[in-house]
């Protein structure tokens, strides 16, 4: 069948030229395999990130109604209303990051409501205070509700971003074993 040169040729050359084919088909593959991974765990860590910045928005929103209520001075609360903003806007960011995952989306509202209630009662107490009504919002500051809560949305945050911690460790499991 093949026994002229030329023809043996054209053999080994469509040979050669099918196995480069499915070798760059493989690598390809690879590429956005590798490419899918690394997307996603960024997605992964912007996750954890906005859970701790919106805690981070949170405490400080909290350290600021604090500061005012204990020292009248207005100035301990200049960034109050920012702060708060940023939980909120950082929350509903969350909840809409993870709507990929049901389990996480559903811890991603319940945190979501708990930090609504916890900035519902400092923007409560922020308002008795700026109406002079100090001793009103400290009374309210010392049942320690507000500690409560904190501790609430603390575990809250804290189940969501071990979750993605153990995603991120499986997935990279993955990328290592496909990369092998």
């Amino acid at each position: 069948m093949l026994h002229s040169l030329a023809s043996r040729i054209i053999f080994v050359g469509f040979i050669v030229s099918v196995n480069l084919i499915c070798l760059s088909v493989l690598l390809l593959s690879a590429s956005n395999s590798m490419i899918s991974s690394f997307e996603w765990n960024a997605h992964r860590q912007k996750i954890t990130e906005v859970v701790t910045e919106t805690l981070s928005d949170l405490r400080e929103a909290q350290a600021e109604e604090r500061g005012y209520l204990l020292t009248t001075d207005p100035s301990f609360a200049k960034d109050f209303d920012d702060r708060v903003a940023s939980a909120l806007a950082k929350v509903n960011t969350l909840e809409q990051l993870v709507q990929d995952n049901p389990i996480q989306h559903e811890r991603a509202q319940s945190l979501q409501v708990a930090t609504n209630e916890r900035l519902d009662t400092l923007i409560k107490q922020i308002a008795l205070a700026r109406q002079g009504r100090f001793d009103e919002a400290r009374s309210r500051v010392i049942v320690g509700q507000g500690r409560v809560n904190m501790a609430i949305i603390a575990q809250k945050a804290d189940e969501i971003r071990q979750t993605e911690q153990e995603l991120l460790i499986a997935r990279e499991a993955t990328a290592r074993a496909h990369a092998t």
